[in-house]
């Protein structure tokens, strides 16, 4: 007589799925980058994606997509959003460019995309903003039109958008809290969101101590439409749901380290549900490795190496930073933002952005000012070295704001909503660029 036991069944669902179709079974991966910094720091990013078929959130069934998290983005008809719960700032000159979007700004920020055929955007988005705060137990529930606005340019969606429907901005709605602090009550049910639920596989590492003792650490969840099976043959859309952790820590500066000593905690077993999960090293060429890695990349300033989850434990890190490879980290592009002038008539806000890429560069500058700043009246002013700079590009984003940008000034309530305005700049080869709002508060 057969026994089948959980674990069988568990294989036996999956197999039947992967018969449905490619894009109806959903999968789990992770990994773990670890850049070794000058000043005997390290950045560890950890990445948990789980893939799957946009059929799980229509008919409510979910398996490993977390279904706390699928029911509220389905009852408020949200085709995408970005969250972020973020403590202290990057140091671009000291520890120079991050992974892709492993870098968040201080405190809470939250960007949603609402379906094309949504209606009433401002209760959806209090609905869900509120549901968020519910589940992730952070503070998310003070957010309303005085921290409210809709970028047009500097924040656009990154996955695809269905049946080939352009991006409208007013389905869009970006927010921040500066001052919320991240803490435990926030890492324990951003855990739970994951398949594993931090038990095991590479959150086990995830210990609260080193994590917010830390330099710098960021958690962020995101959901995301992918085309399938390609960008040019976008024939169904997938929904990609992302957990990333950026954390910086360490201070020693004999660069010898090792999981244990890095994350306080020794990695615990495998996550089942994972499909895959890797480490990677990212350190200088002379860095000794112990034990030998799975795959060895050299790059321009540094080496990759490539370890299996299971090798994990018996890792250990010997490295030195020169001050040439600090050096070489510098970021290509750089900003500095700060007050100037005197008085309430000639006060201003100036943000030099320097280009140290051999290329010219196209950015999108934001200025988003809280709603408790009065601002009557501005004007904007570029240069550099040449002269003056021309905006290739200027969006006013009114939105009840009062706020004087591209020519228009909309004399409203002040206390409604912040003032916000984003444009599109060019940047020359080496140059800089010196931006100055004149604000009469």
């Amino acid at each position: 007589m057969t026994v089948l036991t959980s674990t069988t069944l568990w294989i036996a669902f999956l197999l039947f799925n992967a018969g449905v179709g490619s894009t109806d079974v959903e999968q789990h991966t992770e990994s773990l980058d670890i850049k070794v910094l000058p000043n005997g720091l390290q950045h560890a990013y950890f990445q948990f994606s789980v893939t799957g078929s946009d059929k799980s959130r229509e008919t409510g069934q979910y398996t490993l997509f977390p279904k706390s998290l699928g029911e509220i983005l389905s009852k408020y008809q949200v085709h995408e959003f970005d969250l972020s719960l973020t403590q202290g700032i990057w140091r671009y000159p000291l520890w120079g460019m991050p992974f892709k979007d492993s870098v968040n700004p201080s405190g809470a920020e939250i960007f949603a995309v609402f379906q094309h055929d949504a209606h009433d955007i401002e209760a959806l988005w209090t609905g869900l903003v509120n549901s968020l705060s519910g589940l992730i137990c952070a503070s998310l529930n003070f957010i309303d039109s005085k921290v409210t606005t809709s970028p047009q340019y500097s924040m656009l969606p990154r996955g695809a958008v269905r049946d080939g429907k352009l991006y409208d901005h007013r389905l869009a709605r970006y927010a921040i809290l500066p001052q919320e602090n991240v803490c435990t009550e926030n890492l324990t049910p951003w855990k739970k969101l994951l398949p594993c639920h931090g038990k095991a596989g590479l959150s086990s590492l995830l210990s609260a101590k080193p994590l917010f003792d830390s330099n710098y650490h960021s958690m962020s969840v995101m959901m995301t439409h992918r085309c399938f099976p390609s960008k040019e043959n976008c024939s169904s859309t997938t929904t990609e749901l992302r957990q990333t952790v950026s954390v910086v820590l360490g201070n020693n500066r004999k660069q010898s380290w090792s999981m244990k000593k890095l994350f306080d905690v020794s990695p615990g077993k495998r996550c089942q549900m994972a499909s895959s999960s890797v480490v990677k090293v990212h350190a200088s060429p002379s860095a000794q490795m112990k034990p030998k890695p799975l795959h060895e990349k050299s790059g321009m300033f540094a080496k990759t190496f490539t370890y299996d989850y299971d090798s994990i434990s018996q890792l250990e890190v010997v490295d030195d930073v020169s001050s040439t490879t600090r050096a070489s980290q510098r970021p290509p592009m750089y900003a500095h933002r700060y007050l100037s002038g005197y008085g309430q008539e000639e006060g201003s806000i100036v943000c030099e952005i320097t280009n140290h890429h051999d290329e010219p560069v196209q950015i999108v500058y934001m200025e988003y000012l809280p709603w408790f700043t009065r601002v009557y009246l501005h004007t904007l002013k570029a240069e550099n070295e040449q002269g003056a700079v021309k905006l290739a590009k200027v969006s006013a984003v009114i939105m009840h704001t009062g706020f004087f940008c591209a020519g228009k000034y909309v004399r409203k309530r002040q206390e409604t909503s912040p003032k916000f305005c984003d444009w599109k700049i060019f940047v020359d080869i080496h140059d800089y660029c010196n931006q100055e709002i004149f604000v009469f508060v």
